[in-house]
């Protein structure tokens, strides 16, 4: 029911699991983006986002537990390309290109280490294939 919804999204938000940051980083936006959000940044320290760089293309992976479907969880994958000056960064001469486009994933995604990994296949990302660009931020609506 919503209310026991809301109460474990407040409680979510106190401990931390939940916090207030930009949706959309102030440099790409023309208006003030901050809101409460509901997957970890990388800067969280309690292990909840994984991070990896390849030449250049930065991959953050994060999930909570679905308040809605106890047992069971939401993610979230963000892509980009780096920026200058950012940990991984590589010129486009360096990486070999000047865009790139997401053509299709293959995610593992496993809960701790006691659980079996799931692997999501498929092509794009609900059903678009964003394309990259170095200074450019693509940011998908789904639903």
């Amino acid at each position: 029911d919503v209310i026991e919804w809301l109460d474990i999204y407040a409680s979510r938000l106190e401990q931390g699991v939940y916090e207030c940051d930009e949706i959309i980083p102030s440099r790409y936006a023309p208006f003030d983006t901050r809101s409460i959000l509901l997957y970890p940044s990388i800067a969280d320290s309690t292990g909840r986002t994984s991070r990896a760089v390849t030449r250049g293309i930065e991959v953050v992976a994060s999930g909570v537990d679905a308040v809605e479907h106890p047992g069971m969880f939401i993610y979230s994958i963000r892509i980009r390309l780096l920026q200058p000056g950012e940990d991984g960064y590589m010129t486009s001469s360096e990486r070999g290109f000047t865009t790139c486009q997401l053509r299709s994933r293959h995610w593992i995604i496993s809960q701790g280490d006691n659980g079996e990994p799931e692997h999501v296949r498929g092509d794009g990302v609900v059903g678009m294939y964003p394309l990259l660009k170095e200074g450019d931020m693509i940011y998908m609506r789904v639903g």
